[in-house]
């Protein structure tokens, strides 16, 4: 027994010794500075967290330890679960002054929305559940309030005595390009807009003026479209802000980049476009039309149609006038005026080429009241003149005609029915023309009647009939598209005269099968959904098995290592878990005594005492292993293991 005292400290001494390590021989010479640096190095990493080790050692950490695991694992997963549930934010605060964020934040939260300032943006942010809602309280509240930049109110800011005229210009015309936007968004159409000015300084020669030029650019509201009548406003608009700003030169883009109002070149040189737009749009209403006329009878889907319609946009101005007789009896003398004038003296006579008109050399004397003689020619000359002026009223005509454009020159249609309809219309006018007092229709209206069927009809007596025969349809068919036909013609500004040419006719309609769009399976959201879960909880298992797990296996004692501490706690004649519980289950005396006879120490102090050579104690610690292998495991672990 003393020998074995003895080898007992040889054992721990030398368990010590390999635990804590010893230092290789160091050579002398010039390698032994970096030998003993080199050993100080590995005693600093051997010796690096002994308090560490110490804990985790402790029997009470080590039985503790599967629950700390257990926690840190639920946290982990809790903290797993809650990122990939989050709820996304969106910001409510965007083009809001400082002012309006700080007014928003004050009303989200007195209305308990969860709002948040991100921290990187300084944003102001919502969940995205409820962000539509959080926009319309805001709106509700008159938030955002501050306006916007710029305006008349700027004007006064920043202005000195130095500053120049030009910048003066550039801030009045910024002023003006504000206050029109503002003004543009008011249209209840658009959320915002903005302007740019081209005003150019005027002249005082009206020569050298320049007209001035603005381009807009408006943003509709979601789902909303700006109408070409709100499109001529908006023009009309900025071209009265602006002087010397014409409305040809306003031009008007939405946010999509499309010419909202058509260029100068289009509008006035080259109007083609316009007229083939309104000839498209002439084209659609007359379909309209059409279909507007045969749907109701024949049912939707069941009639096509295509107008075409051959226009004459030529301009022609006439201007003729015209003098008019409306009673038929001549024109009527307004005013007239007669002039006669006569003169009476004495003719003309005498030798041609004579000196007739020489006085005599001794002239005579003729007394006064009397009349000379004239010896060679007593005649008389008489002249007599008459003028005539009358004015006549007069019934006059001046007309001005100038044509309209797009007068349309030839019209061509085309109408086609879907035999099908077609054919079910026939048969009911065949089967309402039959005799309408038959006995078959009043037993099948009185059946109608009593079973109080609102659809069993002229339909429900057409299936009890015979078949009609094929030609009898073929006729009331052709008298259904003449029908229409007719009724057609009447709709249409139809002129036979000037060629007009219109089709109908009938034919089956081929149906495609509806197709129903197959959504990838990679995007369908079932799918996604059930792979976020199935990720995560693939995700949860790789953890269990490749942290938790592991962890456990270390610091959870084994089956053995339980039942060596449980035999090594209980004393001799000491009942176990099982034995009481058998006991409380009520085994007899016997059965008992037979258990609790093994719990007796069979080597007793005696043997261990005369035990004095090797062999007695081999023997000994045989019949100890033998009897109780997990105490003497225990026993040589602690002997083994450091202090």
């Amino acid at each position: 027994m003393e020998a074995a005292l003895e080898e007992r400290p040889a054992i721990e001494g030398s368990a010590t010794e390999i635990d804590t390590g010893s230092n290789p021989p160091v050579e002398t010479g010039n390698a032994a500075v970096p030998a003993e640096q080199a050993g100080v190095a590995s005693a600093n990493q051997a010796q690096a967290m002994p308090a560490v080790r110490d804990v985790l050692s402790q029997p009470a950490v080590r039985r503790a330890m599967p629950a700390i695991v257990g926690l840190l694992s639920l946290l982990v997963v809790l903290i797993f679960w809650s990122v990939m549930t989050s709820t996304p934010y969106r910001s409510v605060s965007d083009g809001m002054e400082q002012a309006d964020v700080q007014l928003a934040f004050e009303a989200l939260k007195s209305a308990n929305y969860d709002v948040r300032i991100n921290k990187s943006t300084g944003r102001l942010e919502v969940p995205e559940n409820v962000f539509q809602a959080a926009r319309i309280f805001l709106a509700s509240q008159g938030i955002p309030r501050a306006a916007a930049e710029g305006g008349m109110g700027s004007l006064a800011d920043g202005s000195s005595m130095t500053t120049s005229q030009f910048m003066e210009q550039v801030k009045y015309n910024n002023a003006i390009e504000v206050e029109l936007a503002r003004t543009i968004a008011e249209i209840s159409t658009i959320e915002m807009a903005r302007i740019h000015l081209a005003a150019p300084k005027q002249s005082v020669f009206v020569r050298d003026r320049q007209p001035a030029k603005a381009s807009v650019i408006v943003k509709p509201y979601r789902g909303r479209v700006v109408d070409p009548a709100q499109v001529l406003s908006i023009v009309h608009l900025v071209s009265a802000s602006v002087p010397y700003l014409a409305t040809q030169d306003v031009t008007v883009v939405d946010h999509y980049g499309n010419l909202l109002t058509g260029s100068n070149a289009e509008k006035d040189g080259t109007p083609a476009l316009n007229n083939a737009r309104f000839e498209a749009e002439r084209e659609a209403d007359l379909a309209d039309r059409i279909r507007e006329l045969l749907i109701p009878a024949l049912g939707g889907g069941n009639v096509r149609t295509v107008v075409n319609l051959e226009m004459d946009f030529t301009q022609r101005e006439t201007t003729t006038e015209q003098y008019l007789d409306l009673e038929g009896g001549g024109a009527e003398v307004r005013s007239e005026v007669i002039t006669s004038d006569t003169q009476t003296g004495i003719a003309a006579s005498g030798v041609p080429g004579g000196t007739t008109n020489i006085p005599p050399d001794q002239p005579e004397v003729v007394p006064d009241g009397e009349v000379a003689e004239n010896p060679v020619n007593t005649e008389t000359a008489t002249t007599e003149r008459e003028q005539t002026t009358r004015n006549y009223e007069l019934d006059k005509e001046i007309r001005f005609v100038k044509e309209q454009t797009g007068r349309v020159t030839s019209m061509t249609a085309g109408v086609i029915i879907n035999e099908e309809a077609l054919r079910d219309l026939a048969k009911r006018r065949y089967y309402a023309s039959v005799d309408e007092g038959s006995t078959v229709t009043e037993d099948l209206l009185s059946e109608e009647e009593v079973d109080g069927d609102a659809e069993v009809g002229l339909e429900g007596a057409a299936a009890s009939l015979a078949p009609i025969p094929s030609a009898e349809l073929q006729r009331f068919m052709a008298e259904e598209i003449e029908r229409f036909r007719t009724l057609v013609v009447a709709a249409l500004p139809y002129n036979e005269a000037r060629g007009d040419l219109l089709s109908m006719t009938s034919a089956p309609f081929f149906s495609d099968p509806p197709q129903e769009y197959q959504l990838p399976w990679h995007k369908d959201p079932a799918i996604i959904e059930w792979g976020r879960h199935g990720m995560t909880s693939i995700g949860l298992i790789a953890f269990f098995l490749l942290v938790i797990a592991p962890v456990l296996r270390v610091y959870m004692p084994k089956i053995e290592e339980n039942d060596a501490l449980l035999a090594e706690q209980l004393m001799d004649g000491e009942l176990s878990v099982a034995d009481r519980k058998a006991l409380e289950e009520g085994e007899s005396l016997d059965e008992i005594k037979a258990k609790l006879k093994p719990k007796k120490s069979a080597i007793s102090a005696d043997m261990l005492d005369t035990a004095n050579s090797y062999d007695d104690k081999v023997a000994v610690v045989r019949l100890l292993v033998a009897e109780d292998a997990g105490r003497v495991a225990n026993v040589l672990k602690r002997m083994i293991k450091p202090v």
